[in-house]
């Protein structure tokens, strides 16, 4: 529709809310792996869900746990929103692939395995690491080896292995970082849509430290005072503690 200059969608797609426990006043940083791996299984059910609907072309899933990360309830919860446009936050992975054939987060596993400075942990299935110029202080990613598009094609293995590491980080940040507010955000391929190839799945954990500068909003330029791989040596020292 159009309003004057503007333009707008009806408001069609999907926002679900998981509450990943009865019990209130826990977090997934509470959670065993095996409570984990079912909070992961969950997320899988219904991408795959939502994925059948051909009106839903992406589907995002996210936690905002504290205040200062967005979250509105205090009770342990996720969000899984299924919307019917493509969002931006893609645009760096397929403009790499069109300019060099290849898969961005294929070559950044092969980069961060090589150099090892930014490297958290890794296993047979993810490595965990700090981003290169990461946005955020101690912004983690942890990517999926086996090159696959959207979270939906995840294997129990995968999970099993993806609920370990989780269980691990999320517990040591809360003891290195004090407590801290944090996002959980997966990214992912779009759905029912033509689409550039290059994508690859992986999970965010950003804990959220400073709020956000006029730079950051006027140019997306982030701001971080912690190098990433100061932040991954850090992480590195304490890791083993929580495995």
């Amino acid at each position: 529709h159009k309003t004057g200059l503007y333009q707008n969608l009806n408001g069609l797609g999907s926002q679900e809310v998981v509450i990943e426990d009865p019990r209130h006043g826990t977090d997934l940083h509470d959670f065993s792996a095996v409570k984990l791996a079912q909070i992961f299984q969950v997320w899988q059910g219904r991408y795959l869900s939502l994925a059948a609907d051909e009106r839903i072309k992406y589907i995002q899933i996210y936690k905002n746990r504290g205040i200062f990360a967005g979250a509105s309830q205090e009770h342990s919860h996720s969000q899984i929103m299924g919307l019917p446009f493509l969002p931006l936050c893609n645009a760096g992975i397929v403009d790499y692939f069109g300019k060099n054939g290849d898969c961005l987060l294929c070559a950044i596993v092969d980069e961060e395995t090589r150099t090892r400075i930014r490297v958290v942990h890794e296993t047979d299935l993810f490595l965990l690491g700090c981003p290169y110029a990461s946005r955020f202080s101690y912004e983690t990613w942890i990517i999926p080896k086996r090159h696959t598009e959207n979270y939906g094609e995840i294997t129990e293995d995968e999970i099993a292995d993806l609920a370990m590491i989780c269980r691990a980080y999320l517990e040591m940040i809360m003891d290195v970082l004090d407590d801290p507010a944090y996002n959980v955000v997966i990214n992912t391929a779009p759905v029912n849509s033509a689409y550039q190839p290059g994508y690859h799945w992986f999970l965010e954990v950003i804990p959220r430290l400073l709020v956000t500068t006029g730079l950051d909003v006027a140019t997306g330029i982030y701001t971080n005072p912690v190098a990433p791989e100061l932040a991954a040596e850090l992480f590195r020292q304490y890791i083993s503690k929580y495995l």
